[in-house]
């Protein structure tokens, strides 16, 4: 790295290295705090049941009524100090709904005591301004899902339960247009399918607000796969959602699937990697 100042060539000391990275580590701080609220305020109401705050800004719980999977299910650690203050208060959160706790924080963040295990991570991932789309025909037609058309939200939530669920949800399982964010939070969820001729064979999700979009549900059958579909529903799916005024897209990958290099190779830049931890038994 060299700066350059009043047209001089000025090599960086080690202070000037540091002071660089810090910034650099505190904007990515700053941006992953920003996304992670963005993605409690949207899926408010739909996967997400019930939002508690902790003093002191410790950090924030989540939990979900249909789900039980830790990804709805978790406490984000924001100050680790006062979170393992009030561990006791966190813990009773989660036992009062029958969920066991897991933290969750970023990998840079300070480590957890040693008597704390991860178990799983997940990539926060960001890209801005759409692509562009090739001249070649798209493999299926784009179409919106009208929230007001019963055939239109059944064709969705089934293509969903087959590509999320192998076609067997748990019972009680939430699917993604039986409930829309809360009114509060200022979104607007736009879902989207690719018609072939044999029927709906991508989907995905874009929750709004303002020029920011989150990407969930993104997804082709099981059979065909590996033939370009997720990549084509994601390009045309952004590109439908930058004509619409979207200017930056970021998406969070399942926990343990190796698809950060997919969403790489879609022009995604990965933000921040973050760990789940479970307490080890006394």
């Amino acid at each position: 790295m060299i700066l350059r100042q009043n047209n001089a060539t000025i090599l960086p000391n080690s202070y000037h290295i540091q002071q660089i990275n810090h910034e650099i580590k505190m904007d990515h701080t700053k941006e992953f705090k920003k996304l992670l609220n963005f993605h409690i305020d949207a899926q408010r109401g739909m996967f997400i049941s019930k939002i508690v705050r902790f003093k002191d800004k410790a950090g924030v719980a989540v939990f979900s009524h249909s789900e039980s999977d830790p990804s709805w299910n978790i406490f984000y650690v924001n100050d680790l100090t006062a979170a393992l203050a009030q561990e006791k208060e966190i813990v009773t959160q989660f036992a009062v709904r029958g969920r066991h706790p897991v933290w969750y924080q970023p990998n840079d963040a300070p480590p957890l005591p040693s008597n704390w295990t991860p178990f799983g991570s997940d990539c926060w991932m960001v890209r801005c301004g759409a692509p562009e789309l090739p001249a070649t025909t798209p493999p299926f037609t784009l179409r919106q899902v009208d929230h007001s058309n019963p055939s239109d939200v059944a064709a969705f939530n089934s293509l969903y339960i087959d590509v999320f669920w192998d076609g067997h949800p748990d019972p009680g399982a939430a699917t993604p247009i039986n409930s829309e964010p809360s009114a509060a939070g200022n979104f607007t969820a736009r879902h989207w399918l690719g018609d072939a001729p044999q029927g709906p064979v991508a989907l995905i999700s874009f929750l709004t607000r303002g020029d920011t979009a989150a990407i969930y549900n993104v997804g082709t059958p099981l059979a065909t796969r590996g033939r370009g579909l997720g990549s084509a529903i994601m390009n045309y799916g952004m590109a439908a959602e930058a004509r619409l005024g979207i200017k930056k897209f970021f998406l969070i990958t399942e926990r343990d699937l190796p698809l950060e290099p997919f969403y790489r190779r879609l022009d995604f830049k990965t933000l921040t990697l973050g760990r789940y931890y479970r307490r080890d038994k006394a």
